[in-house]
């Protein structure tokens, strides 16, 4: 199991105004064996107001022969009025991969 967080703020100063992005990100993995591995990744940014999560499952079949899962998903922030938001998904994409290493 590994479990990571992290942050990061940005300061612009432009001639059209200041302003402070700040970016937040977890990332955790679980590995059933060393040839199974899922892994999932949520990212946060205040300028967007955006929440997207990638999570991706990684099984080799053998040394150099991996099969990939990956599911991304998005959301975003909707302002309906001053005193109502709501966060609603706004792309969900899943891809397969397959990556073969041919060795003589």
């Amino acid at each position: 199991v590994q479990l990571e967080a992290d942050a990061e703020n940005d300061f612009g100063h432009l001639p059209q105004g200041n302003f402070v992005q700040r970016l937040w990100q977890l990332q955790g993995a679980y590995a059933w064996t060393p040839n199974l591995v899922l892994s999932n990744f949520v990212q946060y940014d205040t300028e967007s107001q955006n929440i997207g999560t990638n999570t991706r499952l990684r099984w080799t079949i053998k040394p150099g022969n991996d099969l990939f899962v990956v599911w991304n998903r998005g959301w975003q922030r909707l302002i309906l009025s001053s005193h109502d938001t709501s966060i609603v998904p706004q792309s969900d994409i899943v891809a397969m991969k397959i990556r073969w290493t041919f060795r003589p």
